[in-house]
C-alpha cells in the first residue's frame, strides 16, 4: 500500500489550482513501527500498560455483548 500526501492551493484572484503530491509511505512505515514498539516492554518482551489500556475498551465491549 502506498501513502500519499496531497497539498492543494487555490488562488482567489486567478483560476489556478496548484497541486503537489508526495509519497510518504516510508514515513508511515516508520511511524507504524514506532507505535508498535511503544506497546512492548523490551526488558521482558511483554505488552506494557499502554498496550493493555488500548485493548481494554474492546475487551469490555466483547464482555458486554456476551452478557454475565
Amino acid at each position: 500500500m502506498k501513502w500519499v500526501y496531497g497539498n492543494f492551493d487555490c488562488s482567489k484572484d486567478s483560476q489556478t489550482v496548484l497541486c503537489a503530491f508526495f509519497d510518504i509511505s516510508e514515513q508511515k512505515k516508520l511511524l507504524m513501527s514506532a507505535e508498535q514498539e511503544a506497546l512492548i516492554d523490551h526488558s521482558y518482551r511483554v505488552k506494557n500498560r499502554l498496550a493493555v489500556e488500548k485493548k481494554l475498551p474492546d475487551c469490555f465491549a466483547r464482555q458486554r455483548l456476551r452478557g454475565p
